[in-house]
């Protein structure tokens, strides 16, 4: 039926080639599903091997065809997040194992792809109305919303300060717009969930009204957004002893700058 409706539509024919080109990928390698149904992806294909494993949460943010024209299998990857690669702290690994399986719990949690999840939680929800889903993972989507505030915000400024590890294989230190943004939007779906839970959202309602107007003071120069490089007067340690995944600093880096 979608197909039938997508290619007898009035779109422009690049735009249906441009559109379908992507959409192939649901058919190739790079989605596969275990027995048991659940979903898992690579980052995407080389001729003859899978490049970058697991489902990886800030890579699988943008994808929304599955989640729109398989809902019940968008699903099965938020249940992988919380139910299986969320520990007891409220860390989630952004790669899945496979066989999906518990990993370990030994790098950085990825901000924005831990962050996109909540909203994602949130979408599946309205896609599907389906509460008793809901109820089910609202518990582990709070650890895991707490943990990004603690782990991100301690100080509850509204925005991302502490180094936090993204899609580009860093760590921002410092607040930034974007990573910042993922924030605002976790916070503003997961005001939504709460209140369809009976919860109190205080602290979330506080919270994203101190990230907007820092947004638009602090991390808007008046034509974009920017990034506050900051690694003094943060939790963590100096950036020149600090783990990283593929980024070394030194005495003298230009993070000084």
């Amino acid at each position: 039926m979608f197909t039938r409706a997508f290619y007898n539509s009035d779109l422009p024919a690049e735009v249906l080639e441009a559109v379908a080109a992507n959409l192939t990928i649901l058919k190739s390698p790079t989605v596969l599903r275990q027995k048991d149904g659940k979903l898992w992806g690579w980052e995407g294909c080389h001729d003859k091997a899978g490049c970058c494993n697991g489902s990886c949460t800030h890579v699988w943010n943008y994808a929304q065809a599955v989640s729109h024209l398989f809902p019940s299998l968008e699903r099965t990857l938020r249940e992988t997040e919380y139910n299986i690669n969320q520990n007891a702290k409220g860390h989630q690994t952004f790669r899945a194992n496979l066989p999906i399986s518990e990993p370990q719990h030994d790098f950085y949690a990825a901000s924005d792809g831990q962050l996109g999840g909540i909203m994602k939680v949130y979408r599946e929800w309205r896609i599907s109305g389906d509460k008793e889903w809901l109820k089910g993972l609202f518990p582990q989507v709070k650890k895991s919303m707490d943990y990004c505030i603690l782990q991100w915000d301690p100080k509850h400024i509204g925005a991302l300060e502490e180094p936090h590890h993204n899609t580009y294989d860093i760590e921002f230190w410092g607040p930034d717009a974007m990573c910042t943004s993922f924030y605002l939007g976790a916070l503003t779906a997961f005001i939504k969930l709460s209140d369809e839970m009976g919860e109190d959202p205080a602290l979330y309602k506080e919270l994203l009204e101190k990230g907007k107007k820092l947004m638009e003071t602090e991390l808007y120069n008046g034509e974009y957004f920017i990034q506050k490089i900051k690694w003094e007067g943060l939790q963590a340690p100096d950036p020149v002893n600090a783990k990283s995944l593929g980024t070394n600093y030194f005495s003298g880096s230009t993070l000084k700058y």
